[in-house]
């Protein structure tokens, strides 16, 4: 078996991973920031190495004598004041792993990116690997610092091997920080009285971390891959949710009319109240289409994602509710 290290491990899509790497019978080096949790490890044998994406030295020490490196800590935020941050963890932080995987001699560094480096549909076509980055979204902070991250990884594929995966929005069992159960919360609660006009890709986590698995033994040098299993409207994810939720239904799209008046609530909120969560880059991605296709992945990986969107939904939900989330 091999010994590895793993950033990120203490966040949905990290902490599923270690928990079925140790499983599979791995060695692993967890990197933990201060006062980092999730509850999937607790009771599991790993190696705690505290440190931080801006501490290289804590990095290499967590890299000392491991075979590959899963490099799946970034940061995600779709306001502007956030986008100093965004550079500081998803580019530079980038930066210092891969420095320390080539002082360490690593033998494969697997980057857990995003589609959001690919970019946004027109109309309802899915984006492959293939897809040109479009320069208008150099703009918008999150997308920016992935492509940067993503560009200045595989520029170190002369020096090691890397492979970048790009999963889409991920549901599933471990959302301890309530990224994708803040929705569902939402919509519990019913407080949305309409879904948004575009729609996004989704994958179930578990799909995901067999992605990760795969991408060891079958993804090659310099290449990315994209993890997603099924394209949904948002109306249709929604009421997903609610089904499971066995919450009221929600009946009907977003106006085109209040498009512009929600941009400017938005701006309003975000550049006056200094409001993260809603701002016009949330409405901008929320009322486009956001489609890819995994079939490199499939192809190239043997990736086959096994579980749908509402069993996804299922096990987020009771996750949520197995720790008072919801």
């Amino acid at each position: 078996m091999a010994k590895i290290f793993i950033t990120g491990a203490t966040g949905h899509l990290g902490a599923n991973l270690a928990k079925r790497l140790i499983s599979d019978g791995h060695c692993l080096n967890i990197l933990f920031r201060e006062k980092s949790y999730h509850p999937f490890l607790e009771n599991l044998k790993f190696t705690k190495i505290v440190g931080d994406l801006d501490a290289p030295e804590s990095l290499s020490r967590g890299m000392k004598d491991c075979d590959y490196v899963f490099h799946v800590a970034g940061f995600v935020s779709y306001s502007k004041w956030d986008n100093e941050k965004l550079f500081r963890i998803n580019v530079d932080g980038t930066r210092n792993v891969m420095e320390a995987a080539v002082k360490n001699k690593i033998k494969k560094v697997v980057i857990t990116s995003s589609t959001a480096a690919i970019g946004i549909s027109k109309t309802d076509e899915l984006l492959t690997e293939e897809n040109q980055f479009n320069e208008k979204y150099k703009k918008i902070g999150y997308m920016s610092t992935k492509k940067q991250a993503e560009e200045l990884a595989l520029s170190y594929k002369d020096k090691l091997e890397v492979t970048v995966l790009s999963p889409t929005t991920f549901f599933g069992a471990g959302d301890i920080k309530m990224n994708t159960g803040n929705l569902v919360k939402a919509i519990k609660n019913n407080k949305i009285p309409f879904a948004p006009r575009g729609g996004n890709s989704v994958v179930n986590v578990e799909d995901v971390v067999n992605g990760h698995i795969l991408s060891l033994e079958k993804g090659e040098n310099g290449e990315r891959y994209i993890l997603s299993n099924e394209n949904l409207s948002h109306y249709e994810l929604m009421n997903i949710i609610a089904d499971v939720l066995e919450s009221k239904k929600i009946n009907s799209v977003m106006s085109l009319v209040l498009l512009p008046v929600s941009y400017c609530v938005a701006y309003f909120a975000e550049n006056i109240l200094h409001n993260k969560a809603f701002t016009p880059q949330v409405i901008m991605f929320s009322s486009k289409n956001r489609f890819f296709s995994a079939l490199k992945a499939r192809v190239k990986l043997g990736w086959v994602p096994k579980v749908s969107m509402k069993q996804s939904i299922f096990d987020a939900v009771n996750f949520y509710k197995e720790y008072n989330l919801i």
